[in-house]
């Protein structure tokens, strides 16, 4: 473990969920209807259940997952702004409704990212990243860095299962699109 603050004083923080998917492939196959997911979903759009939604009063995981990440720039351009701090201030949480190329930001070393991740073994052709960020640290000093964080739901796949992460997902393909989310945030630079 490293303390990713310990060169900067009082810095911007911005941590950056990655991908065009932030679910397990294994989360999809439960169809449960559950009440507590409709429930989230009516507070943020009451207008995006359907008929049958409302009617049962309840919705699946994998439905509840794919409305939250096409209320954000997740399943349009490959990341997210989770959160962010401002010197001074408490931390900005409620960030998952920025949808559009003008409203997101980007520090530099991306691209350094982006080509290790394309050269590694570990991540290139066999690796589901799912869930993970970029934190992106900056400071009135004009010390900056930006690193990979949040590896909890990366998994390694087997031989016969090459990903892309960049192609579109769909069930059994285990396409995450990081490279997607790294490719939009350059983009944006």
């Amino acid at each position: 473990m490293e303390d990713l603050l310990q060169h900067f004083s009082d810095p911007f923080i911005m941590d950056i969920k990655m991908g065009t998917r932030t679910f397990l492939e294994s989360e999809v196959s439960n169809s449960t209807l559950r009440k507590d997911l409709y429930e989230k979903m009516i507070k943020i759009d009451p207008s995006e259940p359907t008929a049958q939604e409302n009617e049962d009063k309840a919705i699946t995981k994998l439905r509840y997952m794919q409305f939250r990440e096409k209320g954000s720039t997740t399943s349009t351009l490959g990341f997210r702004i989770q959160a962010m701090r401002v010197p001074g201030k408490p931390p900005v949480t409620d960030l998952q409704k920025v949808k559009t190329k003008e409203q997101a930001k980007l520090v530099k070393r991306c691209q350094e990212i982006r080509r290790k991740f394309e050269k590694s073994d570990f991540f290139k052709h066999q690796m589901e990243v799912i869930g993970s960020s970029l934190l992106l640290l900056f400071d009135r000093s004009n010390e900056a860095n930006v690193w990979m964080i949040d590896f909890a739901k990366t998994r390694l796949l087997d031989k016969s299962t090459p990903v892309t992460h960049r192609a579109p997902w769909a069930i059994g393909n285990h396409e995450d699109g990081y490279l997607t989310g790294l490719d939009n945030l350059i983009q944006l630079a």
